[in-house]
């Protein structure tokens, strides 16, 4: 009995070390531009893919949160459109603008929706 306590103990306590739960580190723009550029490397590939599916996810989660809560939605964009679309639309936007580069990717993202799939009136 005390040896399954201990080992349970082992195994709960390397759950909650550090190295199992590191710091979140924020990626700037360009880090995630230089990642959707290397389209021959599959790391930086599957980085970008990772990540820009991480915040259409978000997105999509946002949007039932805002519809349930009234919050105005920030830009406008349709539920099924297709992940290659957000992501030439991100790349295009941060190429127009590299002063927003050293940026959070998030803020760079959010700036490519918001000023690609602008909110109508009748929308927000």
């Amino acid at each position: 009995m005390k040896r399954n306590l201990m080992l349970v103990l082992v195994v709960l306590s390397t759950l909650t070390s550090p190295s199992v739960f590191p710091t979140p580190t924020i990626i700037n723009g360009y880090k995630l531009w230089q990642a959707c550029k290397n389209q021959s490397d599959a790391q930086d590939l599957a980085f970008c893919v990772g990540y820009m599916t991480g915040l259409q996810n978000a997105e999509a989660a946002w949007g039932v949160f805002n519809d349930v809560s009234g919050y105005k939605k920030p830009y406008c964009v349709e539920f099924q459109t297709d992940p290659d679309v957000l992501l030439l639309v991100w790349l295009k936007y941060v190429e127009e603008n590299p002063e927003q580069l050293s940026e959070s990717a998030l803020a760079t993202y959010l700036n490519a929706m918001m000023d690609a799939f602008p909110c109508d009136e009748s929308a927000e």
